[in-house]
């Protein structure tokens, strides 16, 4: 049902409109949340190749083309950008799906359409800005000009990859600005697509550009004094860092971090339009989202109801592999991330035992004993978070007997910090 998975060979990065190897000459191997099967490898960029990805962004903007021309002009290149997306929207859609775990129903319907759209819209947008002239006392003309800005940094995280990247990148491109794009290091497979398809779309070199590394890079990025603005979507605590780094040389910042929030649902609520909004809400991309309601305030008076409806629909979901159209929930990418390193650091450590003494050595405990038969058991604990205290409400006027069930999640699923 699930098909042949797809695989990425592009084991380069878009720099000036060449694709270019790592300056280290490395490369790194992507994999798939669902088995950890190697589906791509991609050049493992360097702060090195962040400078000359920067410094390609940088002429573009200073000498190039792109800034200069008639803002309709900038839009018919938009407008080829949603064409490519579109007449390739089931083999990205498919990339997607393989490389992010969300299943192949949300990428086919949801995020590969949603970035057509917005390219489209922003081809419209980009004859929309314009200044103002403004009344002033005298004989004076006033008026207000809106300029491209320069250089924006677009660092995307894990969750919608190529979504959020369309995001960043059909407005500043509407605006005549150049960008460099910081994909998240294991999910950067359609944003290297959504490159190509820049080139397709005969794009200036040097407009878009995308380097694909570890937080060294986009931390490059962030504090490069040539990069006029930063646009970020991850977690509070990084975009935090990013505040402080950017405030360097004054750059322009836009943060979208994380954050959830409970629903709230009233007594007087459709009682099955509510389990059903809750059941997406927290649900939806495998609950990889700030926007996830991941707790909910049920009033008293319906509570065992809305459980008991909600709990039976949560079990009837179906689990499964990303590809097969059936799956309404896929595998995690934090937790399968997490599960390769270990195998990693545990293959490392049988391929170099520790020394062992000769007290040890003589030693042999009883193996009944605690010591003989030790277990680690993985916690976590929800003692002293803090909530938003932001919350979405189903409908209903008033309240005051509440009771509220916290989200139930598979063992070892973290809350991530980098969904946006």
């Amino acid at each position: 049902m699930t098909g042949s998975v797809p695989r990425y060979a592009r084991p380069e990065q878009l720099i000036d409109g060449r694709w270019v190897g790592s300056s280290s000459g490395r490369t790194v191997m992507v994999h798939s949340p669902a088995d950890d099967e190697p589906i791509g490898e991609v050049a493992a960029g360097t702060t090195h190749d962040m400078d000359l990805a920067v410094a390609a962004a940088r002429r573009a903007f200073d000498e190039g083309p792109w800034p200069r021309m008639a803002a309709s002009q900038r839009g018919r290149y938009l407008l080829r950008m949603a064409a490519l997306l579109e007449a390739s929207r089931d083999e990205i859609a498919r990339l997607e799906s393989a490389n992010n775990g969300k299943p192949i129903r949300e990428s086919s319907q949801i995020d590969v359409p949603l970035s057509v759209d917005c390219f489209e819209y922003f081809a419209g947008f980009a004859t929309k800005i314009h200044g103002e002239t403004l009344p002033v006392p005298g004989d004076v003309l006033s008026y207000t000009v809106r300029e491209p800005l320069g250089v924006v940094g677009a660092i995307t995280p894990f969750n919608f990859p190529l979504l959020l990247a369309s995001w960043k990148l059909a407005p500043a491109l509407a605006a005549g600005n150049t960008v460099v794009v910081k994909p998240a290091s294991d999910t950067p497979l359609t944003t290297l697509r959504l490159g190509e398809i820049a080139l397709e779309a005969g794009l200036p070199p040097g407009v878009v550009n995308v380097v694909v590394g570890d937080s060294s890079t986009g931390n490059h990025l962030v504090e490069h004094a040539d990069v006029d603005k930063i646009t970020f979507t991850g977690s509070t605590e990084v975009g935090k860092q990013i505040a402080a780094k950017a405030a360097g040389n004054l750059k322009r910042v836009s943060l979208e971090l994380g954050g959830k929030a409970p629903n709230i649902v009233f007594a007087d609520a459709p009682l099955d339009d509510a389990v059903a909004g809750a059941l997406f809400g927290v649900y939806w991309t495998q609950g990889e989202i700030c926007t996830a309601g991941s707790r909910l305030l049920v009033q008293r008076t319906i509570f065992e109801a809305f459980v008991e409806r909600f709990t039976a629909r949560a079990r009837a979901l179906r689990v499964g592999h990303p590809l097969d159209p059936r799956t309404q929930v896929g595998p995690l990418v934090p937790v399968a991330v997490r599960c390769r390193d270990q195998r990693a650091d545990l293959r490392a450590r049988v391929a170099t035992p520790a020394p062992v003494s000769s007290s040890a050595a003589t030693h042999r405990p009883n193996p009944a004993s605690p010591a003989a038969t030790t277990s680690v058991r993985r916690s976590s604990s929800t003692s002293g978070r803090r909530w938003p205290s932001h919350a979405r409400r189903s409908s209903g006027r008033s309240s005051r007997s509440w009771r509220s069930t916290p989200r139930r999640t598979r063992s070892g699923s973290p809350t991530t910090p980098g969904s946006g």
